[in-house]
This record gives structure tokens, C-alpha cells and sequence, in this order.
């Protein structure tokens, strides 16, 4: 799966990377249910709950927010695994470029699942 888009904000690049880099914002921004824990400075374990109708997966993983280049791009990466559950990998590119007073955060997302974790994330697309 593959998201992408562009947000328009009043907040300065360097405050918007800050923020990202909160523990408490990140774990804000999960699924429901997903717990969050800050295991370096820019490295964090998670674990996500979700249920589809009487089974519920618990997949532990990890996530990481990597600087690019010079600026204020970031990349975060995220892995999670269950030996029965499959895996899900998630890589986000975040580019941000300042005109006068507006921050323009463009993303780029690459969402790829197997086993009951794929499963649960076409139930949670068809939903949306």
C-alpha cells in the first residue's frame, strides 16, 4: 500500500521535527491500542493490538526516525513481527520546505503486510 500527500502548516520545520521526535506525539499518531516505548534517541518499541472479530493480534516492533541529509527531511522506519501474525513494514519519508511563513510536509509511505497482519489491514482499508 501507498500513501502520499502534502500538509500545510504554520509550524517551523525545526519545531515540526521536534515534535515527531516526542515519544508522546508519536504514540498519538498510532492505532488505538498501540503502546510506545522510547528505547534511544531516536529508536522506539511498540507493540500493536488490533482484534479481528474473536482473534486479536499482538505484534511487537520496532520504529526508527532517521535524519536525511543535511535539513530537516526525516525518514521512519518501522518493523513488526509475529510468527503467526506475518510482518508489517512501514517506511515514511518526510520532506519539508519552507515558503515565507508556510511549512509545506510533503510524505511519501510504503505499507507492506503479510499473513493475518495483511488480513487485518485490507478489513481496516475497506472500512476507511
Amino acid at each position: 500500500m501507498r500513501l502520499s500527500g502534502l500538509i500545510r502548516t504554520t509550524c517551523p520545520p525545526d519545531q515540526l521535527m521536534a515534535l515527531l521526535s516526542d515519544p508522546t506525539v508519536l504514540a498519538a499518531m498510532m492505532p488505538s491500542g498501540t503502546e510506545l516505548s522510547q528505547t534511544g534517541p531516536d529508536t522506539y518499541a511498540f507493540v500493536v493490538r488490533k482484534s479481528l472479530g474473536p482473534v486479536t493480534l499482538t505484534m511487537p516492533g520496532t520504529l526508527t526516525l532517521i535524519a536525511v541529509g543535511d535539513g530537516h527531511d526525516r525518514k521512519l522506519v518501522a518493523h513488526a513481527r509475529h510468527k503467526i501474525g506475518g510482518k508489517a513494514d512501514l517506511e515514511l519519508v518526510l520532506t519539508a520546505t519552507v515558503l515565507g511563513t508556510t511549512t509545506m510536509l510533503d510524505y511519501q509511505c510504503w505499507l507492506t503486510a503479510t499473513g493475518l497482519a495483511h488480513r487485518m489491514l485490507g478489513e481496516n482499508a475497506e472500512r476507511v
